[in-house]
């Protein structure tokens, strides 16, 4: 049985019990690399796709060609996992960076909001990607995506935080 986005954000938080975070704001600006280096794959992905050019293998990113479509199955996955095992954790961390408490609990709370409609919109992603990558290859070629707004999600949820305790950190 494949794994759902739930039971991914679960092993995430059941893997983050044995690794407490020292710092916070260093593993959110650490998190925030992988969604923007995941954009710029499916960009990449996506002018491959479009423009299908000749040899198998060609670097996309966080992928070659050979691997696109499971890179792509995985990311609602890789996101939920994501989430609990780095981001919610650094969030609650960053009371050891000297951020005020109300500061890190209203990071909480919009972290408490946004994971839950994050999590669902990964799930909805996992099982359209799962009857097959061809439609979402064919999204791609007219400049859209399923897991794209995934990731940015991702990022805005990591990037609304760092602004947030910015004058901390």
């Amino acid at each position: 049985m494949t794994e759902t986005c739930h039971d991914a954000f679960q092993r995430g938080l059941d893997d983050r019990k044995a690794y407490d975070l020292s710092s916070g704001a260093r593993r959110l600006g650490e998190s925030l690399d992988a969604p923007q280096r995941a954009s710029e794959t499916i960009t990449n992905i996506a002018a491959y796709r479009k423009f299908k050019r000749r040899g198998g293998g060609r670097p996309l990113g966080c992928c070659t060609s050979n691997d696109a479509a499971l890179w792509l199955k995985r990311r609602p996955q890789n996101i939920a996992y994501d989430l609990a095992y780095n981001v919610v954790p650094a969030i609650k961390a960053l009371a050891r960076d000297g951020v005020p408490p109300s500061v890190v609990n209203g990071c909480l709370a919009r972290a408490t909001r946004v994971v839950p409609v994050i999590l669902d919109d990964c799930e909805e992603a996992r099982i359209a990607l799962r009857r097959g990558i061809k439609h979402e290859y064919k999204l791609m070629k007219s400049g859209g995506s399923t897991v794209q707004p995934l990731v940015n999600a991702e990022r805005a949820l990591i990037s609304a935080t760092l602004t947030a305790v910015k004058p901390w950190i």
